[in-house]
């Protein structure tokens, strides 16, 4: 076309040079101006000089997709050699190629991402149950561990307390301390979280705790004294022990033979034989029971005869002598000469203590026993014919 001065040629001949120019510039522009995934965030920063990147997703994340941006929108663009659209995603590194082909369809550059896809979330039972003793410093264990899932993880108790004096920590799981106070068998549940966004990925197990309670220190019982006299009494006191239990006693062995009486703590000796009594410390919130025995002996009676002479005895005046042991002693007075007339023989059970005794009547031997202290027996003998009554002397 030629030119012409009214300057119309000239200008439609501008304009067609303006576009051969513009298909001359960017006949080979092989770049992108932007990228931008669905999920995740680049690393660096896109920059159109930049051909390499990496992005992190969330655990479990199975596909995405890519939106890439030419600078000359006459370009063409691949992903994955494909027209961008979504993309299967696998757990570990996946490498999506983008690829700028220039108009002159020669020219061409290439873009990387590598998206990562950590695996899911997932969580072991380390130790299924644990059995650990109050009072005393537990080895630290981690019951539960996890795997996997976005960034750093964080573990909570979301179900069940633990004893006083144990503690869980949230960054590792870990439990460590000295628990105070036993447990029955017990489960807990154990959550492990990581850092997705907008939710968090999350995976649990449950294990479970037994705090058994601690041995007392030695108990050790005593019976004061551990030989007793038939009837006498012994005091039982128990030492040792742990906690804040109380102290029992209790007939284990022989129990028709001694007896423990209303305070607790004072023993009777009721028959001859050997007696064991169990001093028990109670159980608290630390401490397991503990028991103690102690054996104790009960004498029998003694046979102890007293002879009295009528010479030694006045009608209505006490006659004394002192029991040295527990017995069984007879007083015997001298034997009635007369015709119908009975000697006059009496029984008292002596029990380590002083008793007073009574004739009721001359020939009789019934009795009234009655505590005196010392350890004396004071035989009163009643009015009647003792000592026995002389005949009348014959007539001159």
């Amino acid at each position: 076309m030629a030119a012409s001065s009214s300057g119309g040629p000239i200008t439609s001949y501008s304009a067609a040079a303006q576009v051969q120019r513009s298909v001359e510039v960017n006949a080979n522009v092989d770049s992108l101006s932007n990228l931008t995934p669905s999920v995740g965030t680049l690393s660096p920063t896109f920059a159109s000089g930049i051909t390499a990147y990496t992005a992190s997703v969330p655990a479990g994340t199975g596909s995405m997709t890519v939106t890439p941006t030419a600078t000359d929108t006459k370009a063409a663009v691949t992903v994955n050699g494909l027209v961008p659209g979504a993309i299967t995603l696998k757990a570990g590194p996946n490498t999506i190629t983008i690829v700028v082909t220039a108009q002159d369809k020669v020219t061409a550059q290439t873009y990387t991402l590598t998206v990562t896809v950590p695996p899911s979330l997932a969580t072991t039972l380390a130790i299924p149950s644990k059995t650990v003793t109050a009072g005393s410093p537990i080895t630290a264990f981690t019951p539960v561990t996890a795997s996997g899932g976005n960034g750093t993880l964080s573990y909570a108790l979301t179900g069940g307390a633990l004893p006083s004096g144990l503690t869980f920590s949230s960054s590792t799981g870990e439990i460590t301390g000295t628990p105070t106070a036993s447990l029955a068998a017990t489960s807990f549940k154990v959550t492990a979280s990581d850092q997705s966004k907008p939710t968090a990925e999350a995976s649990f197990q449950t294990f479970s705790l037994t705090v058994d309670a601690a041995a007392q220190a030695a108990l050790a019982a005593t019976a004061t004294p551990a030989t007793l006299a038939l009837k006498g009494t012994s005091k039982l006191t128990a030492a040792g022990g742990s906690g804040t239990g109380a102290l029992t006693f209790a007939v284990t062995q022989g129990a028709s033979l001694c007896s423990i009486g209303a305070d607790g703590v004072m023993l009777t000796g009721n028959a001859a034989g050997d007696c064991i009594v169990t001093a028990t410390k109670g159980a608290d919130a630390t401490y397991a029971a503990a028991t103690a025995t102690v054996s104790l002996t009960v004498n029998p009676a003694v046979n102890v005869c007293v002879e009295i002479s009528s010479s030694d005895v006045i009608q209505g005046a006490p006659v004394t002598f002192t029991a040295t042991v527990s017995s069984i002693c007879t007083i015997t007075g001298q034997a009635d000469p007369l015709p119908g007339q009975l000697s006059t023989t009496r029984q008292a059970r002596l029990f380590g203590g002083e008793f007073e005794r009574t004739a009721l009547s001359a020939n009789s031997n019934a009795t009234s026993l009655l505590p005196m202290p010392g350890g004396t027996m004071v035989a009163n003998l009643g009015p009647g014919a003792w000592p026995p009554v002389e005949p009348p002397s014959p007539a001159p």
